[in-house]
């Protein structure tokens, strides 16, 4: 799915490299101090590696036949929020799977219930997209939620792999590590350790565009988190 997706059609969807972002490597944003180059991708590209995204269906076709039937044949779905948008990005994602024989379906849930659904093993279809930020400047904020099963937001549902435990433990000593310098290293590995294992695929760094008028004093740009310092926002007299 990664190697045949059109990753920059969706960049233009978005609004292109100066306003919808970068294309993203992992989930560790660039701006923060453990963020590392993901390595072992090379040969992905914004537009799709359609002959890796073939050579890899080719080898799952032996590999897990039933799975390689179920993807082609009935296809997998993916939920969506319902907007203009998303349906223009569907339509893009579900060609580009398709040049190497995934069919893909899409699920449009309305944009209020869309959490509910794809956080409820139950209900979520086989992908689910959402956006995340960190609450603060530590990958902790990253990490641990988005990929450890009480960790508030795991769409991926990671603790079905059998791996699970191993990773869990790790994610539990980086956060009890009060060395910072040794923390940074284990984020950024455990930052490629997800991706090694394909528990997410990466989309964009996004980028935000903020306006204000001319009468508030004390705004500025809070580089961490992408907006501005609300606290010191005032109004002139």
């Amino acid at each position: 799915l990664f190697y045949a997706a059109d990753r920059q059609a969706l960049r233009a969807l978005a609004g292109g490299p100066i306003f919808g972002g970068d294309f993203a490597d992992g989930v560790i944003k660039p701006n923060m101090e453990e963020y590392v180059a993901v390595t072992g991708y090379e040969d992905a590209k914004p537009e799709g590696n359609v002959e890796k995204a073939q050579a890899l269906m080719d080898q799952a076709k032996t590999e897990c036949p039933d799975e390689y039937t179920r993807v082609t044949t009935k296809g997998i779905t993916r939920d969506y929020a319902d907007s203009d948008t998303n349906r223009q990005s569907f339509a893009i994602t579900q060609a580009a799977y398709a040049r190497v024989g995934i069919k893909l379906n899409a699920n449009f849930i309305d944009a209020g219930s869309y959490y509910g659904v794809i956080l409820n093993p139950e209900k979520a279809g086989d992908l689910s997209g959402a956006g995340w930020g960190p609450d603060w400047f530590n990958a902790s904020t990253v990490i641990p939620p988005l990929f450890i099963d009480n960790g508030g937001f795991n769409v991926s549902q990671t603790k079905a792999d059998p791996d699970y435990a191993a990773f869990a433990a790790k994610v539990a000593e980086a956060q009890g590590n009060a060395d910072r310098e040794a923390q940074k290293v284990q984020w950024a590995e455990l930052n490629q350790y997800v991706m090694d294992k394909m528990w997410v695929l990466p989309g964009l760094f996004t980028k935000a565009q903020f306006m204000w008028g001319e009468n508030l004093t004390g705004v500025y740009m809070w580089a961490p988190y992408g907006c501005p310092g609300f606290n010191d926002i005032g109004v002139k007299k």
